[in-house]
């Protein structure tokens, strides 16, 4: 595949459509693990989960790196660049990884006390996933910035098959929550394996001494960009956790979790926008017209299942957690407005990445802070929590779209017309 051509149809419908089968396969495990385990239990997995997550978000880092320097180098035709650039960054990322494990592994009590966690073990196995997760950004970033959208999707389909069928065995045989996150922690190694097998070429391409310092330059706006997206989106997870108790904890993680639904749509969208956008600057082209149709379709993806699911929230929830779960229907559909617009402005943060506007990423991690703020502002009901989350949304979408139309109705050209790649 050509990585100059400018479509963006046909590689977004082959990841929506492995993105459907992926997500819905890992919301079968969630209605699965919902109904197998007690609320309460079903939240302690829930939140061990989002810790794994948050814990985990310098992989986007290195998965933004990876996309978008193999892509300029993928268009200059250096394979040596990518093989340097392939090797250094896996050694430094399985350096990190493992540092990163080892301090977890450390921190056990604390963890296992702030979470109220029934198992140590929960905790190594955390520390476990933290480093096959970074070493999956490596090469997940890899194989999206050479386009291979085929094999980004085939992979997420084989992966949620399997955290869902071992998954499954590891529950019913009796291993409760700890079956559960293991799945989950085995899973994100399948992911490792299939990402890296088809960048493993490079491992035997001769490459030069490579510079990482322009790769530096980018780290961290890439960091600050992974951790506040992540944040945004997982910490609700922990926060219900520390401020809930018991019951109500278990529905706000049902409704969570079914609103992530919403969240995941735009992001087959954005998988292909970064690759296209980088490209289309380094050949002097217009990336506006790319970011308007990711916006376009994104928002098509989101408001159809938003609306659906506030129309019927309890129909919903009966059918797929059961009865038990019917209390979180006021907070579910505030979660799934909140959610389009994260995953809206998912594609702010990634065209800002693509693009060196730097400003979309720290509008991102501003909001990142002020969502904390109000969770620990305004938590005494699940519904609270989850209009504090709206509220947000929806005001950093605003101040990203108006910072957009700022720069395109400037005069003097937007901002990333003058960028020197």
């Amino acid at each position: 595949m050509d990585i100059r051509e400018d479509t963006m149809f046909r590689p977004t419908m082959m990841l929506l459509a492995a993105m459907i089968v992926g997500s819905g396969m890992d919301y079968l495990f969630h209605i699965y693990m919902a109904r197998a385990l007690l609320p309460i239990q079903y939240s302690e997995l829930a939140a061990i989960m989002s810790l794994l997550m948050i814990l985990s978000l310098p992989l986007k880092t290195v998965s933004n790196i990876m996309t978008r320097f193999v892509t300029e180098y993928y268009a200059e035709g250096s394979e040596a660049k990518i093989a340097g650039l392939l090797k250094r960054t896996t050694l430094l990322t399985a350096v990190i990884g493992g540092l990163a494990a080892l301090v977890i592994i450390f921190l056990t009590p604390i963890i296992e006390r702030g979470l109220s966690l029934s198992s140590p073990y929960l905790v190594s196995m955390l520390a476990i996933g933290v480093f096959f997760k970074l070493m999956f950004g490596v090469y997940q970033g890899t194989i999206q910035a050479l386009q291979m959208f085929g094999w980004f999707s085939a992979q997420q389909v084989i992966t949620a098959f399997f955290k869902i069928i071992t998954g499954i065995v590891a529950v019913t045989i009796g291993y409760g929550v700890g079956g559960a996150f293991l799945a989950a922690v085995l899973a994100t190694v399948v992911s490792l394996i299939l990402t890296a097998a088809p960048a493993a070429r490079y491992f035997f391409i001769k490459a030069p001494s490579f510079d990482m310092g322009k790769v530096g330059v980018f780290v961290l706006p890439s960091m600050v960009a992974a951790v506040s997206y992540g944040l945004l989106t997982n910490v609700d997870l922990v926060a219900v956790r520390i401020f809930i108790e018991g019951e109500q904890a278990g529905l706000f993680a049902a409704a969570s979790q079914m609103s992530k639904l919403i969240v995941f749509l735009p992001a087959c969208v954005a998988t292909v926008l970064f690759p296209q956008v980088t490209s289309a600057l380094k050949m002097g082209d217009d990336p506006i017209p790319i970011l308007k149709k990711a916006l376009l379709s994104s928002l098509i993806l989101c408001i159809i299942p938003t609306l659906a699911i506030a129309a019927f929230p309890d129909l919903v929830l009966t059918i797929l957690y059961g009865e038990a779960y019917v209390g979180a229907a006021d907070a579910l559909v505030p979660l799934c407005f909140a959610m389009t617009f994260f995953g809206i402005g998912n594609l702010f943060l990634v065209f800002g990445l693509a693009s060196d506007g730097h400003r979309f990423v720290a509008i991102i991690a501003l909001f990142s802070i002020l969502e904390i703020i109000v969770m620990g502002l305004f938590h005494n009901t699940i519904e609270q929590l989850a209009l504090g989350i709206l509220a947000v949304s929806a005001l950093m979408c605003l101040f990203c779209s108006l910072y957009l139309l700022q720069n395109v109705k400037n005069g003097s050209g937007p901002y990333w017309a003058s960028r020197n790649i």
